[in-house]
């Protein structure tokens, strides 16, 4: 447990999003109509591996899923959140790092598997300014056209709920409470916000769940 309180942010944010339910709610709410139409959320289950540099620990979380499509295929869900004031030009290098270590060690636990399991990337991001950065590999290359089908191509979905509105947050109450805070949590005026923040959790049903999340909110804050 000393670990997790010297890591408040990671404890937050495993605390929501380890749970199949909120992942679900997010899924529904913010992602592409066309990718929540593909997949079946019913299969959806959270991977325990974690494939962040220990170094970076500090300014990353992340969370794997994997899931199937409707047709039966297999896919992986990696989210990767940034928590972080600043933003930082090496995170699609990163974040590719990452999902190669996803695929080795798939490879590696079945050798005899002659095709690799799509993966899905996706940023959460909560930064003091809008999200800038390029987040497609491809716009990074100094390339003529003639050779762009041949380099390498990679591209992460980002949730910027900084550019939100809060009324634009949606979910389940411990999806829009984590994203509201986060969203929050660098304004002047966030004492003011907490009330009607935290208010949403009175209509938690499940009272242990509540003071879990409660706890991992007031070592966050």
């Amino acid at each position: 447990m000393a670990q997790l309180i010297n890591n408040p942010h990671d404890l937050f944010i495993r605390k929501t999003w380890e749970r199949k339910d909120e992942v679900r709610s997010f899924i529904e709410n913010h992602l592409p109509a066309e990718i929540v139409n593909c997949l079946n959320l019913e299969t959806l289950k959270v991977e325990k591996d974690t494939f962040i540099d220990s170094q970076l620990k500090a300014h990353y979380s992340d969370i794997l899923y994997s899931l199937m499509t409707k047709d039966g295929k297999p896919i992986k869900l990696y989210l990767l959140f940034e928590h972080k004031s600043y933003q930082d030009d090496d995170i699609i290098f990163q974040l590719l790092r990452y999902e190669m270590r996803i695929l080795e060690a798939e490879r590696n636990q079945n050798k005899t598997k002659k095709l690799i399991t799509p993966i899905l990337p996706l940023i959460l991001y909560h930064g003091r300014t809008g999200w800038k950065l390029k987040k497609k590999l491809g716009d990074l290359y100094e390339a003529p056209e003639v050779l762009k089908p041949y380099l390498l191509t990679f591209e992460a979905i980002v949730f910027d709920f900084s550019k939100m509105s809060d009324e634009e947050i949606k979910g389940q109450i411990i999806v829009r409470t984590t994203l509201l805070l986060m969203k929050h949590i660098f304004d002047p005026d966030l004492s003011e916000r907490l009330p009607n923040i935290l208010g949403l959790m009175q209509k938690l049903s499940e009272k242990e769940t509540a003071l879990e999340y409660l706890e991992a909110v007031l070592k966050y804050l």
